[in-house]
């Protein structure tokens, strides 16, 4: 099943690297974090009934949802209470561990660059 939006949820852009766009970097999640922190709350709002039939990309939004809400400056509290149901917000709970070590993975990106 396909879903059309007509809303921008994420600019992407080909940096100067020879590797293309580095959408992984700490600069780049802390610059696209508001954006990230929109998309990863509107999945979990509006898309959690396709979690049997593809629970990667919830997984995803649920691990990195606090990861972005530290650099969007927004605490995690309030981005929680945003959220309308408890499935969204069980997963998040869930994926605490994932996203304990994805903000070391950022540390140690932002230590190398």
């Amino acid at each position: 099943m396909t879903r059309f939006v007509n809303e921008i949820f994420r600019i992407y852009y080909v940096n100067d690297r020879k590797t293309g766009a580095n959408l992984s970097s700490r600069r780049e999640v802390a610059k696209s974090a508001p954006g990230r922190l929109y998309y990863y709350a509107w999945v979990l709002n509006h898309e959690m009934e396709y979690f049997r039939r593809a629970p990667v990309p919830f997984i995803k939004a649920a691990a990195m949802l606090p990861v972005v809400a530290r650099y969007a400056n927004r605490p995690l509290r309030e981005v929680l209470r945003g959220l309308k149901n408890w499935d969204a917000k069980l997963l998040i709970f869930a994926a605490m561990p994932l996203s304990l070590l994805l903000t070391i993975f950022f540390r140690l990106i932002a230590q190398r660059e």
